[in-house]
């Protein structure tokens, strides 16, 4: 009696234990699947694109490593790829597609057609956006639904917005001179620009509708290429005409003071792209007598070149993937996921995710996503590690084995 009782008992155990085990793992796979899902370009968190004529005549879209190791090309255009806007979900890349690059024609004063496209993130995929032939600096929205851009309308250059599901523009700018390259703010609800309206390129904001339209800046160099910081606190951008042949990157509150200079070094430095986490900025440079993409920390310290491929031309930076990471983002955003029925918060770097800190232990929602404090970097989700596993299945192929010891033992004596 107490060999059945036994028996009973270490079978009821391992049924137990198994099947707590696939429930955990389906569980798991269902939350993993929808993020692979959701999110197939979630291993270009913290990459960089840009632009570069490493391999020929024409400027062409790379993707890089934040460290500018791994550069890979993703388009074969015979025209060039300039301004280029990573979407906030990872999947495309919006730029300007041109018949020449005219790096120094940031106001767009020659007559050259420019074109915004967006292509995916492997190059398979790419159209053009119908926003007229004159038409630059895609900004994607933080929720990746609209696209703000340049587009000449009477001689002018104005800032329209765009709605992707369904093609309707709307003008969000208009007066007699020049307004252009817009730049969200993380909670969707501004921007920022560069206006030549009181007689000089400054940087002016307004509310993403196009109503309440302020000035940032004031003096009489040339304020422009602004960025504004995924925490919504600064605004980064860049100023040059001071002295010939230089330009430098400030960094200013979004009300326009405590103005910082970041960079120092007789070249241009221009063109700031925050990473996701806003701890560093990318840019590019001629510091050493090519143009090349540099990053550095977010007060300017330990500026790197990341590209150092001399004689050939690199520009336009952009950091994936904000809305990856934004809590602000309207979408789906896992931070974390079950191991067993602990929560666990994942760190990635540079495509790499890691299981960091247990956030809740014995947590019975496998996949739920809890409220983090501001600054909080939220992360992707990775599969249970295989040595979770392995212990797991020795307990059951242990269990399963005393149960079958039992029975034989009971059967033959």
């Amino acid at each position: 009696m107490i060999r059945k009782h036994v028996s009973i008992l270490v079978l009821f155990v391992s049924v137990v234990i198994s099947n707590g085990i696939f429930k955990v793992e389906t569980e798991k796979n269902v939350i993993h699947e929808k993020f692979i899902s959701a999110f197939p370009a979630a291993n270009n968190i913290n990459k960089i694109a840009f632009s570069s004529d490493i391999d020929g005549i024409f400027t062409e879209i790379y993707v890089m490593n934040s460290n500018g190791s791994n550069q890979k090309r993703i388009t074969y255009n015979s025209a060039h790829e300039i301004d280029l806007a990573w979407s906030p979900d990872g999947k495309k890349i919006a730029f300007s597609l041109t018949e020449a690059v005219i790096f120094y024609d940031y106001l767009m004063q020659n007559h050259y057609s420019y074109e915004i496209c967006l292509i995916s993130i492997d190059g398979t995929s790419e159209i053009i956006i119908d926003t007229g032939k004159r038409s630059r600096h895609p900004a994607w929205s933080p929720d990746g639904t609209k696209l703000a851009f340049t587009s000449e309308i009477n001689e002018n250059y104005d800032i329209f917005l765009i709605t992707l599901s369904s093609g309707s523009v709307r003008r969000l700018t208009e007066n007699s001179n020049d307004n252009w390259d817009p730049s969200w703010s993380p909670d969707g609800q501004k921007m920022c620009f560069v206006s030549t309206r009181d007689g000089n390129c400054e940087i002016y904001i307004m509310n993403s509708d196009g109503t309440n339209q302020k000035r940032l800046t004031e003096d009489s160099e040339f304020d422009g290429l602004p960025a504004w910081s995924p925490d919504g606190t600064v605004i980064a951008f860049t100023k040059w005409g001071y002295a010939e042949g230089i330009s430098d990157i400030f960094v200013m509150d979004i009300n326009g003071n405590n103005l910082k200079k970041l960079t120092y070094s007789d070249s241009w430095n221009v063109h700031p792209a925050w990473s996701p986490d806003g701890t560093k900025i990318a840019f590019t440079s001629n510091r050493d007598g090519s143009w090349e993409i540099y990053v550095m920390n977010s007060d300017g310290s330990n500026q790197i070149n990341v590209t150092s491929n001399w004689g050939t031309y690199k520009n336009f930076p952009t950091w994936c993937c904000q809305g990856l990471l934004d809590p602000y983002a309207n979408i789906f955003c896992p931070a974390s996921e079950c191991y067993g029925y602990d929560l666990w918060s994942v760190k990635c770097i540079d495509g790499e995710c890691k299981k960091d800190h247990i956030i809740e232990e014995n947590s019975r929602d496998c996949g739920y996503i809890p409220t983090y404090p501001p600054n909080t970097t939220l992360t992707p989700s990775i599969p249970r590690s295989l040595g979770d596993n392995l212990i797991l299945i020795t307990i059951m192929v242990c269990a399963a084995l005393i149960t079958i010891y039992v029975f034989f033992r009971k059967k033959f004596g």
